[in-house]
């Protein structure tokens, strides 16, 4: 029997009274709300019913970690994987993507198609299996942490509805997710950088980011903030990511690089290490941001302490998915070293955000070589981080005009007072008491729809009789 937290179960029967009106739902949930045993949960109930159901992931650990908690639960499955034999007995599948496209027209639909990693589900691989699936009447249902595409794309071109979790504050204020610290230092100007895709280039990005300066600064202040903590470092590049496992051995701290290519039974070695603590970093490009439970691929529990943030980027579903890492439960918060500038960029990760289904507004204007807009400022004096104003709110520190260009990239670590910063924000938004008024605030703190953001929260406070 698999018993879920009241929130969990609330969201599962919330998804199926959701399909019974759309036939596809998105189902949101920070990282470490535990998709995964909702996943199982609903899995469950699809076969009690005698219907079938396709787990579908886009990378060979996801494969092996949801083996292990079908397992867990007594779910029969079968894999629609290379290297895997196929069992069309099985009325359960976990299927590699990649691989299930290829096989498109010789495995039939589902009753049930279950995405992990939804965000990812208006590329074209993804988009050809859940539209052909669709046609021959399946249901969909979509799975993710982040709602989000750089471009700007919404994900309602396969999603009818979005099922919506607790926030990451919520959970962390229910003690579901881990409270936290966070450490922002000066960096490199990004002004320079192309962009790929929507996002840094690579290439570019690790020329700036891969120097003995910013790596030093990365050992050093792991030393100060999170010495002897399980710590994921998020790289640019492989060749950036052994650098950095380098530099730690060298300081004595025992350090691994793992990516996509290492092999198998490497990898597995590694996390194990990590797990029992006889490896304090793990670095490696993009494998730890998405979806990916250490616990369930070593069946042990696995306490990642600290999220070491090396690779900037103009993400905020990458942002998001990298820091979630280190805020699974745990009784002292996580610490999160942000060498990169992305807390700047997209501000504290439990800010309140307005995901929705719809697209993003496109920005009308090309970026050309204007520096992203300034999310949270570091008071130099009382180190209280508030909204760019030119006063500190907490003690009246007059912020002198500075070149946006940060050339000086040593020195220490701010600590971000999380605490203050929120009762801030709180006592912003409590003084907004119109809907015209929160679509000021929120047009001021840069969110995308000001206008949404707003009428949630006003007709959240109707809901509670707060107004």
């Amino acid at each position: 029997m698999i018993q879920l937290y009241d929130f969990q179960e609330k969201l599962g029967l919330e998804t199926r009274a959701s399909l019974r009106k759309n036939k596809s739902s998105l189902v949101v949930l920070p990282t470490g709300g535990g998709k995964s045993f909702i996943t199982a949960w609903m899995v469950k109930n699809i076969l009690a019913k005698g219907n079938t159901a396709y787990f579908c992931v886009h990378r060979r650990d996801l494969l092996t970690q949801m083996a292990g908690t079908f397992k867990k639960f007594g779910i029969p499955f079968g894999y629609i994987a290379a290297g895997r034999t196929y069992n069309p007995t099985q009325p359960v599948q976990i299927c590699s993507i990649q691989t299930l496209a290829r096989r498109l027209d010789r495995i039939p639909a589902p009753d049930v198609l279950i995405v992990d990693e939804a965000h990812f589900s208006c590329s074209p691989t993804y988009s050809d299996i859940i539209d052909t699936y669709k046609k021959q009447g399946a249901f969909v249902i979509g799975k993710t942490a982040t709602p989000w595409r750089m471009s700007g794309e919404g994900l309602g071109r396969h999603f009818g509805s979005m099922v919506m979790g607790p926030s990451v504050r919520e959970l962390m204020d229910r003690g579901f997710l881990s409270q936290y610290k966070m450490f922002a230092p000066s960096t490199p100007s990004l002004k320079k950088v192309k962009k790929q895709g929507g996002d840094y280039q690579e290439k570019e990005l690790s020329v700036l980011m891969d120097v003995p300066t910013i790596t030093g600064n990365a050992v050093s202040h792991y030393m100060k903030h999170a010495m002897d903590k399980k710590a994921v470092a998020f790289c640019v590049s492989i060749e950036h990511s052994e650098n950095v496992a380098r530099a730690f051995c060298a300081a004595g701290i025992v350090a691994v690089h793992v990516d996509y290519k290492t092999k198998p039974e490497d990898r597995m070695r590694a996390f194990k290490g990590f797990a029992r603590g006889d490896i304090k970093i793990l670095t490696s490009v993009c494998i730890f941001s998405e979806g990916l439970d250490l616990a369930s691929l070593v069946d042990q529990e696995v306490c990642i302490e600290a999220a070491i943030l090396l690779r900037p980027t103009k993400s905020l579903a990458m942002y998001l998915q990298q820091v979630g890492r280190a805020l699974r439960k745990k009784p002292e918060p996580a610490i999160i070293l942000d060498h990169a500038g992305n807390s700047r960029e997209h501000g504290l990760p439990d800010e309140e955000r307005d995901w929705t289904l719809e697209n993003w507004k496109e920005k009308k204007a090309k970026e050309g070589d204007k520096e992203p807009e300034e999310r949270v400022r570091q008071c130099p004096k009382c180190y209280f981080v508030h909204e760019p104003k030119p006063l500190c709110p907490e003690c009246g520190y007059e912020y002198k005009p500075q070149p946006r260009e940060v050339e000086e990239v040593e020195g220490e670590l701010e600590e971000v007072d999380i605490l203050a910063a929120r009762k801030v924000r709180a006592k912003e938004q409590g003084g907004a008491q119109s809907v015209h008024a929160l679509t000021a605030l929120g047009r001021a703190r840069g969110y995308k729809k000001p206008e949404a953001w707003a009428r949630h929260v006003y007709n959240s406070r109707a809901a509670k009789g707060m107004r």
